[in-house]
């Protein structure tokens, strides 16, 4: 009787790993760029743009196509739930290998005023009293999971979408807030 080698998933990332997410509408992929020494925001990954109907040949090229959005995702945990597949380390794109300015709030609801947004980027939390021009366009600073992250890779969401949708979904739930 003929033994079948078991091939292992690998489980632990390393910075420059393409994920593949399964979604209901083709794969998604993103790339895990930056690792930070805190205990909430610590993995960094960015949501390459785009689906596929397979997994493309070029995983270099595929690496650099555009961000459509970044997100502090628990990688090591989620590959080991199975919710993405490791590919494997690429040259994160040269756009990519600074940490990006994203948009943080500690205001209530989804229309806080300026004064409670902050631009966070590599030097820290900056203050805002207006919303600089193209800052919708810069992705939030939050942390996700499986399903959520999915469903963005799903429907493509851009980071000057969320708001919206999110109001839209507050609406269609009858919440209020």
């Amino acid at each position: 009787m003929e033994k079948r080698s078991k091939i292992k998933r690998r489980l632990r990332p390393k910075i420059g790993d393409l994920l593949e997410f399964k979604t209901a509408r083709g794969l998604g992929y993103a790339q895990y760029t930056h690792r930070f020494d805190d205990k909430f925001y610590r993995d960094l990954i960015r949501v390459i743009e785009g689906l596929f109907d397979e997994r493309p040949a070029d995983l270099e090229a595929l690496a650099a196509r555009p961000t459509l959005f970044w997100v502090y995702f628990p990688v090591a945990s989620e590959a080991w739930r199975g919710t993405l597949t490791l590919l494997g380390p690429v040259a994160i794109p040269p756009e990519a290998r600074e940490k990006p300015a994203m948009r943080s709030t500690l205001g209530v609801g989804h229309a806080p005023p300026p004064e409670t947004w902050r631009i966070v980027d590599a030097t820290g939390r900056h203050r805002i009293t207006a919303f600089p021009p193209g800052f919708w366009q810069l992705s939030r600073e939050w942390l996700t999971f499986g399903p959520s992250l999915i469903e963005d890779i799903e429907m493509q969401v851009r980071p000057e979408d969320r708001p919206l949708r999110e109001l839209a979904e507050r609406a269609k739930s009858g919440s209020r807030q």
